[in-house]
């Protein structure tokens, strides 16, 4: 945090920084000195806005889903193989069905999320299988 505090203080043009005037009489707060004079009020709450909350249920559909880009990725159409079952869109459509509703109860969220680890550890088969062949 405070590498953090001391890069932003160093981009930061002090005439834009919140200064409070203090009360004692310090050298810091003596004009003829030249200085800055005050304190500098910093939020030490601040996060970044784009990083979302993972829920067990949006790791585990985030996982099926890169499993399926890799089994894309690891297919070779051209052996005449048919390409694996995924169940995308099923697997898609449930995880929608929970993610969408107002009132999630546990039992469906623990019903969702045993459906989505069976979907990923179905894919994750499949890439071992098109890893050894």
């Amino acid at each position: 945090m405070n590498e953090i505090l001391t890069m932003l203080l160093t981009v930061r043009k002090p005439e834009k920084a919140k200064k409070v005037h203090s009360n004692n009489n310090n050298d810091d707060n003596d004009k003829s000195s030249g200085g800055n004079s005050g304190k500098l009020l910093i939020d030490e709450t601040v996060a970044p806005a784009d990083i979302k909350y993972p829920t067990d249920l949006d790791l585990l559909n985030e996982a099926r889903e890169k499993s399926k880009k890799l089994i894309d990725k690891l297919h070779d159409p051209v052996s005449g193989k048919k390409k694996p079952r995924t169940y995308r869109e099923i697997a898609r459509k449930e995880y929608l069905a929970i993610t969408k509703r107002k009132n999630k109860p546990a039992k469906k969220i623990r019903k969702a999320m045993k459906k989505q680890t069976g979907y990923l550890k179905r894919n994750i088969n499949h890439i071992k299988r098109l890893l050894k062949s």
